[in-house]
């Protein structure tokens, strides 16, 4: 009974496969009705906030953009430049931008020299600049977050009196 069964809904299958293949006007050529219409064009929106919940779903803690405030996603201190890299690599389609960059140039390198020079002139205990362009702050500010770094009052002299120094790209901080 069951192999008749399977049988006979084998040779319902293959009935309704036909029949779905079968033309309709006989010519064989597949038709369209209507008229074409163009689709909008769709834009980029750059979202940080999904940009900032991919990071974390990657296990890179990384606080939540704050509207109406300038946000760049720092590397957490408990993980790795290597995980905070490649969560970046795997993130960065929600901002539009690559934010690992290409490394500075020779020329940027230098004023990115001079740049931790005038910190650390200021009181900032800076790196001089990594080959990746990224400076460290050491000393009691090392622990602070870029939140906390522009709250502090110290470091905000000190960039202030510096920032003329760092290269810049189109009126705009590397």
């Amino acid at each position: 009974m069951r192999r008749i069964l399977l049988i006979a809904t084998a040779a319902a299958l293959a009935t309704l496969a036909l029949a779905a293949c079968k033309s309709s006007d006989g010519d064989g050529i597949a038709t369209v009705q209507g008229t074409a219409t163009p689709s909008p064009t769709a834009s980029f929106q750059p979202d940080p906030a999904a940009f900032a919940k991919c990071m974390r779903d990657h296990h890179v803690n990384i606080p939540d953009p704050v509207p109406g405030q300038e946000w760049r996603p720092d590397k957490p201190r408990e993980v790795t430049r290597e995980q905070f890299e490649a969560a970046v690599r795997t993130c960065q389609s929600f901002l539009g931008e690559n934010l690992l960059g290409q490394p500075p140039s020779p020329q940027e390198m230098e004023k990115l020299r001079a740049f931790a020079v005038c910190m650390r002139e200021h009181g900032i205990e800076m790196t001089d600049p990594l080959p990746d362009g990224n400076m460290k702050i050491n000393g009691r500010l090392g622990q602070l977050n870029r939140t906390q770094l522009n709250a502090d009052p110290q470091f905000r002299a000190a960039e202030d009196a510096c920032k003329h120094l760092l290269p810049v790209d189109d009126g705009k901080k590397k």
